[in-house]
């Protein structure tokens, strides 16, 4: 299983308990009534996938009832240690040994497949959703061990994953005169660039191809591949990468297309234990959260730090939205966006200062603090240009900012 920012948002924003859910459930609103709509059912769906606090049997699978009766608790990243990414790395690297885990070239997700793709096409020995997850798994090793105090095995990893996707923007995923990015390699070694659902858009994604030419090329190609008729993918858990995908490169009306998507083929009803079909999926509803906080309202927090980030990414169709109950460590925010030129940050509760970088898209030279400009700094957000400014905000503070 790989676990994401979406995840993680999630365990924040959800698990609350049964004393604080009417008053600390996060909620949004907004003149799109379909996407308030499908909002509420996703918080409701993902709560009840989340079973801290229940209790219920062990060893239950599809085919079988679990025995026993327990409590469940939290799980928590504890034992996690640099075996998973060196060891098994090294064992899954036979056939093309360079440093990326393999599959085992059948194509059969139960044997050993390099990729999330389970309609089966081509075998891939390696795969572009594979190294991206890698890149990004390794990353987060870094980042974790940092958080421990233990700086000598962050500047490692840190330096082997900045390695891989250096190796993946120079060799692996490019080739001479072809426009396309590698998707993967079969079994004998030939690279593949044609589309491969999964293994095309995770390269994206997962933010292990650099911003280029190329890419600007091959997020349309993504687009475009994935709303033919031939290339769309028949499962919605594949679909349900496709929002995250387009908002991390800044594609903000094709996120939206693909958030619709989802919600126009899942069946939406509350309350969701009469849910049926493909909503019933757990990814589908943690997906949707994230794709309204992470996605729309383009929320980085870092709880650790007391920090957070945001940027709208409203489509025409969302000409506002505000979610209230944003959840960072033990601070609660209420975030607005009003186009793509104003934003409201409410510091609901907490106990210490935060920092919050606003950000939009654009090269602005000044941004208005409650009505008064300041000079904006700019820089680079996955090679699109944008300004921002950085506010200390108090318990109890409202901040409104806007451009020009």
């Amino acid at each position: 299983m790989f676990i994401t920012s979406v995840l993680a948002l999630l365990l924040i924003n959800l698990n609350v308990y049964a004393n604080d859910i009417d008053t600390l459930r996060i909620r949004i609103n907004t003149s799109n009534k379909k996407l308030e709509q499908a909002f509420n059912w996703a918080v409701d769906m993902a709560l009840s996938h989340v079973q801290t606090g229940k209790s219920g049997v062990i060893d239950s699978w599809e085919k079988g009832e679990g025995s026993g009766n327990v409590a469940y608790i939290p799980c928590y990243w504890g034992g996690y240690n640099s075996r998973i990414v060196d060891e098994f790395i090294t064992l899954h690297d036979t056939r093309i040994p360079n440093g990326v885990a393999e599959g085992d070239g059948s194509g059969d997700i139960f044997k050993g497949s390099a990729t999330f793709n389970e309609e089966r096409d081509i075998p891939l020995v390696e795969a572009g959703d594979k190294i991206a997850c890698q890149y990004r798994a390794i990353d987060a090793f870094a980042m974790m061990v940092k958080a421990r105090g233990n700086e000598k095995l962050y500047t490692e990893y840190k330096l082997k994953a900045e390695n891989l996707k250096n190796y993946f923007n120079t060799e692996w995923g490019v080739k001479q005169g072809v426009k396309n990015l590698v998707r993967g390699y079969n079994l004998k070694g030939e690279a593949l660039t044609n589309w491969g659902k999964e293994n095309s858009w995770f390269m994206l994604m997962k933010g292990i191809a650099e911003p280029s030419g190329r890419t600007e090329h091959y997020i349309d190609f993504i687009d475009k591949s994935a709303s033919s008729k031939k290339g769309k993918p028949s499962n919605i858990e594949a679909r349900s990468y496709l929002p995250e995908t387009f908002f991390n490169n800044n594609q903000i009306e094709q996120g939206w297309k693909w958030m619709e998507d989802i919600i126009n083929n899942i069946d939406i009803q509350f309350p969701v234990s009469k849910t049926t079909g493909e909503g019933n999926y757990p990814e589908i509803s943690f997906v949707l959260v994230s794709n309204i906080v992470e996605g729309l309202m383009g929320v980085e927090p870092d709880a650790p730090e007391q920090k957070l980030a945001s940027i709208p990414r409203l489509p025409a169709a969302i000409p506002d939205l505000t979610v209230k109950n944003i959840r960072i460590g033990y601070a609660f925010f209420t975030l607005s966006h009003s186009g793509s030129k104003k934003s409201v940050l409410n510091y609901q509760s907490g106990e210490i200062n935060f920092t919050w970088e606003v950000r939009f898209y654009g090269e602005y030279p000044v941004i208005r603090v409650n009505g008064k400009a300041k000079q904006a700094q700019h820089k680079e957000q996955n090679g699109v240009k944008i300004s921002y400014i950085t506010e200390e905000i108090k318990v109890g503070e409202t901040i409104e900012t806007t451009i020009d």
